[in-house]
């Protein structure tokens, strides 16, 4: 029914009315059909949409009516592309007594009301996706994996599979050759940093430039095994900036929200910060002589303390948000915004937003913190009046999926008229303590109710 981009564009999610029953040729384990199965994208895709995603694509099964799509190097899919199935290939999924729930669904239901685990490994990588190289290093981590059957997980592997000069519009491999060779060593780390060009978090820096270059997006693998020898993978697009902007960074993983149109809050929450090495009186960090052949930023914007009030705003557009975009439209009224500590260094940035705001279908929903920063204007700029200020800002974006779906009934009770029975005041003193008890109440007030006198 659809084919869509996850909010990185490194993901399409395919969607069907219907379960699909296994393709030919799906990935088992055991022998037997396991929690998200993968296949070749090949089995299912048509050769002019395989032609477009890019060099060694993987595909998998997310349950029975999703499927998963990424991307591969050197993509050529964008949105407006056409994706095709094969066709008299795909077959409606069909249950029988021997069928177990577990071995189909991701999230199945079993007996007693448990629910089946995750035996496929779900990695996810937690960071921002904007960055600035003025930033002292920039962290990412798995912290929010899971799926690892109960047990410990193998040791994971990192890569970097592409680094895009937004400049120029085009894949670089010779950049790709440098942080491949950084990320190299430190692929099975839980924690993988980039420090500035110089700054010496570790010893390992003071033979490997792991910096990151300004006007580049490098897109990030994490693999996951675990025991059971299933893999699981993750991708993170890291777009970095030379402009001094503040670091989003959301409290849990920006993955696909999904909620009912009607009935259900969404409640999102992201971490603002201007990073250590961005404002002018920063501590300076320890360094290597290779601090000196840092490239210089190509802008005169900068941070100085005190720092002017970071503030906040939340916006809904149909297009993911990079630097390059105009503002999209803020969402009205019903936004709740953290308030700035750390002297204006921090700050939460909340949203809640009541049912019915967003319309049905895919909404792209972004967080957006900005603050005023000085400009050395040049005297061109100076005779046109410009103000030496201007507003740097940072941004991340959640995907948020709006179901179309009718709201349920509040009660399926069949209203009744009401009776009053005659009781005497023991009955009604004893009927009252019986009610407490069975809600768990304490009963208060005994004495206010009046017996009736006897002769």
């Amino acid at each position: 029914i659809g084919a869509h981009f996850d909010e990185s564009f490194v993901t399409m999610e395919l969607r069907f009315d219907v379960k699909v029953a296994p393709l030919p040729g799906e990935a088992v384990g055991t022998g037997t059909q396991v929690a998200a199965p993968a296949f070749a994208c090949d089995l299912l895709l048509s050769a002019q949409t395989v032609a477009l995603l890019g060099y060694e694509p993987s595909c998998w099964w997310r349950s029975r009516l999703n499927a998963a799509v990424s991307l591969g190097g050197d993509p050529g899919l964008e949105p407006g592309s056409l994706v095709t199935l094969k066709a008299g290939l795909l077959r409606r999924y069909v249950f029988v007594t021997d069928d177990l729930a577990p071995k189909q669904e991701l999230n199945a239901d079993v007996p007693g009301g448990m629910t089946a685990p995750v035996l496929w490994p779900k990695p996810m990588i937690s960071g921002p996706h904007l960055v600035p190289t003025c930033a002292d290093y920039v962290a990412l981590s798995f912290e929010h994996s899971q799926g690892f059957a109960g047990r410990m997980p193998l040791p994971r592997r990192w890569d970097i599979l592409g680094a895009w000069n937004t400049k120029n519009g085009s894949w670089s491999i010779y950049e790709l050759a440098r942080a491949q060779a950084a990320m190299a060593i430190m692929f099975q780390d839980e924690v993988v940093y980039f420090p500035r060009m110089g700054v010496l978090v570790s010893l390992i820096d003071t033979d490997v430039d792991r910096s990151l270059r300004a006007d580049y997006i490098y897109r990030i693998r994490l693999n996951q095994q675990n025991l059971l020898g299933l893999v699981g993978t993750a991708y993170h697009n890291l777009e970095v900036t030379d402009i001094p902007i503040p670091i989003l960074k959301p409290l849990e993983p920006s993955l696909v929200k999904k909620l009912p149109q009607q009935g259900k809050w969404l409640n999102l929450a992201v971490g603002a910060e201007i990073p250590l090495g961005c404002a002018k009186g920063d501590p300076v960090p320890p360094s290597s002589s290779r601090a000196l052949d840092a490239p210089q930023p190509n802008h005169s914007i900068t941070l100085e303390e005190p720092l002017a009030p970071l503030v906040s705003a939340w916006s809904n557009t149909m297009i993911p948000r990079t630097i390059f975009l105009d503002k999209p439209p803020v969402i009205p009224s019903t936004v709740s915004v953290g308030e700035v500590n750390s002297k204006n260094r921090s700050m939460l940035v909340q949203l809640n937003l009541e049912p019915g705001t967003l319309s049905a279908g895919w909404n792209y929903v972004e967080a957006r913190a900005c603050i005023n920063a000085s400009k050395v204007l040049s005297l061109s700029e100076l005779a046109m009046g410009l103000p030496p200020t201007e507003e740097v800002c940072g941004y991340e974006t959640y995907t948020v999926e709006v179901l179309d779906e009718p709201v349920p009934p509040l009660s399926e009770t069949t209203p009744r008229p009401l009776r009053r029975l005659a009781m005497t005041p023991r009955q009604e003193l004893k009927l009252l303590r019986a009610a407490a008890r069975s809600a768990d109440l304490k009963l208060v007030g005994l004495g206010a109710i009046r017996r009736k006198s006897t002769p």
